[in-house]
């Protein structure tokens, strides 16, 4: 391994280990920086550590939730996340009626081949969250004309995802909206070889990061994103 690549790997994990807040995350959006970090990890091969920190994020996540503490809420208004949370169902309900990160976390979980803490997360999903739309982000045909200064709406939502099933159906239902959904292969950065661009553009923006990063992992016809030089 690069000896920067080693660097950076090493501060990542000191920070992880030294901070439990990057155990806990606050914001649903807060999906969007895991993912981030945890690509750098699985290209690192940093499986075991990446297996024990969404271990962590989920346990935690849950506790929080139903133990009413700062628990993952979809606001992200500094007015509304210092009043987080209001003790009633009502608000809990509000607060988490939709979601990124437990989807984001199944994923990688899936990736992992974590079927014990899948499980985990399923029940979750079906005791506390079947209010909560879990989904993740997909870019489509006007996604390459607007995903870069954020103009207009674009991009389509894959929600109704399955838990209660088992990991592998979990995982084959993501296989298959990956695979019908071209637009993100068609994007002009992805066809240039220039991809880390979606990542900067959806880190700025705040939109989730489209699930083909994960595609490589379980695709086997799905080729590695190549490094830029």
């Amino acid at each position: 391994m690069d000896l920067q690549i080693q660097r950076v790997l090493t501060t990542i994990c000191d920070l992880i280990n030294n901070n439990p807040v990057y155990n806990t995350p606050l914001r649903d959006d807060h999906a969007i920086e895991i993912t981030m970090v945890s690509l750098f990890l699985i290209q690192c091969k940093a499986f075991d550590f990446l297996n024990t920190w969404i271990e962590q994020i989920l346990l935690s996540s849950i506790f929080a939730h139903r133990s009413f503490g700062k628990y993952p809420c979809y606001y992200r208004e500094y007015a509304d996340l210092a009043v987080h949370p209001k003790h009633t169902d009502e608000y809990q309900k509000e607060a988490t009626i939709g979601s990124v990160l437990y989807p984001t976390l199944g994923m990688w979980l899936g990736v992992l081949r974590n079927e014990e803490m899948f499980s985990h997360l399923a029940e979750f999903h079906t005791t506390d969250m079947q209010h909560s739309t879990w989904q993740f982000w997909l870019p489509d045909e006007i996604t390459d004309k607007h995903l870069y200064d954020n103009s207009k709406l674009h991009g389509t939502c894959l929600n109704g995802l399955i838990t209660s099933e088992g990991m592998e159906t979990f995982m084959e239902q993501v296989r298959k909206e990956i695979i019908a959904c071209t637009s993100f292969n068609n994007l002009s950065v992805v066809t240039r070889g220039a991809w880390p661009l979606v990542l900067m553009a959806c880190h700025i923006h705040r939109l989730p990061i489209p699930p083909h990063f994960w595609a490589f992992q379980f695709l086997p016809n799905e080729p590695q994103f190549e490094a830029i030089e």
